[in-house]
């Protein structure tokens, strides 16, 4: 009787066995959550992949530096006189600036040195004194900064400092003609500054207006409306 109990046990372990190693050596499949992607948009007009798994890349069109977004600005400058006339505002010199020039003109080292070449430049002992009570670096304007570096020895520091202020924030130059026209090309899009200074007879007038240039053709028009106001 024993006997035959060990020969049934000996029958019965390798299945047992067998049994074991195969629950131990089997796993359920893992399911994974797909990746997905969006498209997105840089500050600075960049396309973009967004990633579910919280990675991105440039899209191909923007990854090579050769495929840069370019735009134009058509511009067209004119006034209406006193008198009624309007006339295009030819041989105007245009500026396209990196920023509004304010930050980069009325600053206080240019003031310092506008006010000692004001008071050089005096006409007068009395006017030399009026100008040391009246120039005051908080109601300083844009337009009196500009018209007096135009007008200044050009010897002088703060025309200097002036002139190489405009020449370090500009980013591109044009000239309008007879017509009033002018085309700045092939400009990467993004924010920048349109800036001119015009002087008729004894007036002057100042443009100071940002633009926000976007890929292809984009338009301002220079005029009355938008000239900047003397105590800018």
């Amino acid at each position: 009787m024993k006997l035959l109990i060990m020969v049934l046990l000996l029958l019965i372990t390798p299945v047992i066995v067998f049994g074991q190693t195969k629950k131990t050596t089997s796993s359920k499949p893992t399911s994974k959550t797909p990746v997905t992607e969006i498209e997105g948009i840089t500050k600075d007009g960049k396309k973009v992949i967004l990633r579910s798994d919280k990675t991105w890349y440039y899209a191909p069109e923007s990854n090579n530096s050769n495929t840069k977004q370019l735009g134009r600005i058509e511009i067209e400058a004119g006034l209406v006189f006193k008198n009624g006339d309007i006339k295009p505002v030819s041989r105007l010199n245009l500026l396209l600036l990196k920023q509004n020039p304010r930050t980069f003109i009325l600053t206080e080292e240019n003031f310092n040195l506008y006010y000692q070449d004001k008071i050089d430049t005096a006409p007068s002992p009395g006017f030399r004194e009026l100008y040391k009570k009246e120039t005051k670096f908080n109601s300083w304007t844009l337009f009196e900064a500009v018209t007096f570096a135009d007008g200044s020895i050009q010897t002088k520091p703060y025309a200097t400092a002036v002139k190489a202020a405009f020449a370090v924030n500009t980013v591109a130059t044009i000239t309008t003609g007879f017509d009033g026209k002018g085309i700045f090309e092939g400009i990467p899009i993004g924010n920048y500054f349109i800036f001119a200074y015009y002087q008729v007879g004894n007036e002057s007038v100042i443009w100071s207006i940002p633009i926000n240039i976007n890929s292809g053709t984009n338009k301002l028009i220079l005029d009355n409306n938008n000239i900047s106001p003397p105590y800018f």
